[in-house]
């Protein structure tokens, strides 16, 4: 219970400090403290979302200096099987918090066999990593890279978009090789963003009574994630031939590639 009130402060810290950094934005309050509140607040948000961006952000930037294309592409395999564990595991523990249905006893079953294959490709591809780089799990564990680490692995073509969700606000974040750190505020609470992403992945899951068929698309939803979280940052990130993006809390659980760039209706 201390624990846990101690962590609660410390996130509240942490939010407070992300949104004072928003604000100082621009301000002559930014000039006269001589920092780049979008690169600190990038920083800040590494922490406000524990160990997932962290782990993603530093990844990323290993990957990056690895030099055999080959093994550049295993390492992207990895960290994104990675993260596709981790969103099992979000889903496993939502189906296991729901009243203990057939429907659900087959999800939690339909899940559980998921993560158990991805667990298991994962420790193989990470020994074949190991194999060839004996320390990429040393590394991998280092210190938190900083927005300056971040950009000098970046290539000209490439760009980060690290998406934050805190309890009052979700930030974007996009970094590039060249040019300053840019950070847009998404007035979307956790909470509502929860809910969206929510409505979105039942569009994806089959319906239990109608031999796995799957429920309309909700496009409308869909075009609205993309609307909030990466438009705003368009023109930053759309020339660039590669993205990189993290992300954590709700977003975790559903692949970004399902989001639509545009409205579409069948």
């Amino acid at each position: 219970d201390e624990n846990r009130f101690l962590n609660h402060r410390y996130k509240i810290i942490l939010e407070s400090y992300l949104n004072l950094l928003q604000k100082l934005r621009g301000t002559v309050i930014e000039t006269r403290l001589s920092i780049s509140a979008p690169s600190r607040a990038f920083e800040i948000s590494s922490l406000l979302s524990e160990s997932e961006v962290q782990s993603s952000v530093l990844a990323s930037s290993l990957r990056m200096t690895i030099k055999d294309p080959a093994l550049q592409e295993l390492a992207r395999t990895e960290q994104d099987i990675r993260n596709q564990i981790t969103a099992c595991r979000s889903l496993l523990q939502e189906n296991l918090s729901k009243p203990f249905g057939d429907a659900n006893r087959q999800g939690i079953i339909n899940v559980k066999e998921l993560l158990d294959n991805l667990t298991g490709a994962h420790k193989i591809i990470v020994a074949e990593i190991e194999r060839q780089l004996p320390e990429y799990g040393s590394l991998l564990q280092a210190r938190q890279p900083t927005i300056t680490d971040v950009q000098s692995k970046l290539k000209s073509d490439e760009v980060m978009v690290s998406i934050c969700t805190a309890e009052s606000s979700t930030y974007v974040f996009v970094v590039s090789s060249n040019a300053p750190v840019e950070m847009v505020s998404v007035p979307i609470i956790k909470r509502d963003l929860e809910k969206l992403v929510s409505d979105l992945k039942q569009s994806l899951l089959p319906i239990s009574d109608r031999l796995g068929e799957l429920p309309p698309y909700d496009f409308e939803k869909a075009h609205e994630l993309y609307s909030l979280l990466l438009k705003p940052v368009e023109s930053v990130w759309k020339s660039s031939k590669n993205m990189i993006l993290t992300i954590s809390g709700p977003l975790g659980q559903l692949p970004l590639a399902v989001i639509t760039t545009a409205p579409y209706q069948l």
